[in-house]
């Protein structure tokens, strides 16, 4: 089997009732784990810094699965809260937390233990978390229908939460700068930046019409926000929270990933088709290249740990239920597609592999 470069690591895929595991290093998939992670319609990925832990958030029945990535075995389903719709872990390792739109709450989960802990009553149907990089505040996104949507900081040391910051309608994701000083609210028109010295949100920053994704560079100095109605991407100065020009695209954008280096954005597209493609940002021009053609419906993007290799998960393809094509990150050419037996819904990549023959 031909190896694969960018650092040996495992691709955990989140299909309707199984988790697939593929290991890059043989470009091959392993056996579904299906016990315990059975009934899912959707599902959302974490894991641990060191890798050793994958934890699946069921949307609808309200629990999260622990998976061993050494063993490729699920655990006991610990019971957190309806509409599980997002999950993020702290850097140390120690704490997972699952924000419940349906239950309005947000859950700490010991991973020494599985055991969680007393939900934390947030409101206003929270649907997005991410954790500062020193792992002081976990910053929840919640978005009530019809109104303007909050950002709550929970201290990760008393589990209190803090005011609600105010943010855009339609905010639907959340992210954190490398370095952690902001925080960005994606939704309707453009993303709110928050500074998470003081918590306090700045204007909204214009960006396009829905802005389903976000990242940034590895020096935190700009964000490229992706607009899905309008093709663009936006790239914006973190600095002074303006945006530059829209770099112009194709299709309706799903999701975006950037190389280590950050040289490199590369979004995937979907032509409501049989194919979709990627397209490379040069982050030195902002220049789009030629799209990179796929067999499917892209639905997750990422990149393999050395940077080497970008591993695109797509759907509905027009040979299989679902395959993953690993992209060189080098020539921008895409390899032969990884065969998986259920179409992916959503994408992890975890250092290392484990379990494979």
């Amino acid at each position: 089997m031909r190896p694969a470069t960018g650092g040996a690591a495992t691709i955990y895929l989140a299909s309707k009732g199984q988790i697939t595991p593929v290991w890059t290093a043989t470009r091959t998939a392993g056996a579904p784990i299906g016990d315990n992670v059975e009934g899912q319609d959707q599902a959302v990925l974490a894991a641990t810094p060191d890798g050793k832990t994958l934890y699946v958030a069921d949307t609808e029945m309200g629990w999260v699965t622990p998976i061993s990535t050494a063993t490729n075995t699920a655990g006991p389903r610990i019971t957190t809260g309806a509409g599980s719709y997002a999950i993020a872990a702290t850097p140390d390792g120690t704490t997972v937390y699952v924000a419940s739109a349906g239950a309005g709450t947000v859950t700490p989960i010991s991973t020494a233990t599985g055991v969680p802990g007393r939900p934390i009553r947030i409101g206003g149907q929270p649907v997005g978390i991410a954790i500062t990089p020193d792992g002081r505040t976990a910053y929840v996104l919640s978005d009530p229908p019809g109104v303007p949507g909050t950002v709550t900081p929970i201290s990760t040391a008393t589990g209190v939460p803090g005011r609600p910051i105010k943010v855009g309608q339609g905010s639907s994701r959340i992210a954190i700068t490398p370095n952690g000083r902001m925080v960005y609210a994606l939704g309707l028109n453009g993303v709110t930046p928050i500074s998470t010295a003081t918590d306090v949100a700045g204007p909204l920053i214009r960006t396009g019409g829905v802005i389903t994704g976000i990242v940034f560079s590895p020096d935190s100095r700009t964000a490229y926000a992706v607009d899905a109605s309008e093709g663009t991407v936006t790239p914006v100065s973190v600095a002074t929270s303006t945006a530059a020009r829209p770099i112009k695209v194709s299709g309706y954008l799903v999701s975006a990933a950037i190389t280590p280096d950050g040289k490199t954005v590369y979004v995937t597209q979907d032509y409501s088709g049989p194919s979709g493609t990627v397209t490379p940002i040069s982050t030195a021009t902002d220049v789009p290249g030629r799209p990179i053609k796929l067999e499917g419906e892209p639905v997750g993007i990422g990149i393999a740990p050395g940077g080497d290799t970008a591993y695109v998960a797509c759907l509905n393809t027009l040979r299989d239920p679902g395959t993953v094509v690993p992209i060189s990150t080098a020539t921008n050419k895409a390899g032969t597609p990884i065969e998986i037996p259920v179409g992916p819904l959503a994408m992890v990549i975890v250092a290392g592999t484990r379990g494979a023959a």
